[in-house]
């Protein structure tokens, strides 16, 4: 089990860029960190999803999350209120499948009407080796 995406970020009041910053870690790959603005519409989200793509070589296809239900990911739970801040997480599983290429990964958090209130993407790239081997994360 990997976590391929953390999200903390802060709702604001009434139509006030915020900051995200994004937290993705896919297999082998350090934490790293990116700064995102957004504005709001100043609307609280009671429920949602989460909806995941991958896009590679022109092609974007949906991936299937095993527990898509926002407010099971979010710390502290919805409602999600203007003025606060919110860390979102989830954990799955990669096929290791997955050619030796980068892709880029699209996160999109949905409200009831699956209506996006945020959208982030990002490129990943799956490196094979040994999920507990040592020597794979030195080479």
């Amino acid at each position: 089990m990997i976590t391929f995406a953390k999200f903390i970020y802060r709702i604001p009041r009434k139509m006030r860029h915020f900051n995200l910053l994004l937290w993705w870690i896919v297999r082998y790959v350090q934490f790293a960190t990116a700064a995102i603005y957004y504005e709001d519409c100043a609307t609280d989200v009671w429920s949602g999803s989460a909806v995941a793509y991958s896009i590679y070589n022109g092609v974007t296809k949906t991936l299937r999350l095993r527990d898509p239900v926002l407010c099971d990911h979010l710390i502290p739970p919805c409602p999600v209120r203007t003025g606060r801040t919110y860390t979102f997480s989830y954990a799955g599983t990669v096929s290791w499948k997955i050619p030796d290429i980068e892709i880029y990964l699209q996160l999109q958090l949905v409200n009831q009407y699956t209506w996006p209130f945020l959208c982030v993407q990002f490129p990943v790239k799956f490196v094979e080796g040994k999920a507990n081997s040592a020597k794979a994360l030195q080479q």
